[in-house]
């Protein structure tokens, strides 16, 4: 009997994310740009984080 494997949503059957994934991710960062704290907008330009 083999351990169910959790995935990430959007992973395919193998694991592998899409190619899409990372850019999602961004969007996302971008979409919330107004919520999250100063810290995480800091850390986030620190790593090249355009936000216009």
């Amino acid at each position: 009997m083999s351990t169910p494997v959790r995935r990430l949503s959007g992973t395919s059957r193998r694991g592998t994310p899409p190619k899409n994934l990372k850019a999602a991710w961004i969007g996302n960062q971008h979409s919330r740009a107004t919520t999250l704290s100063p810290d995480r907008v800091e850390q986030l330009s620190v790593i090249g984080m355009r936000w216009t």
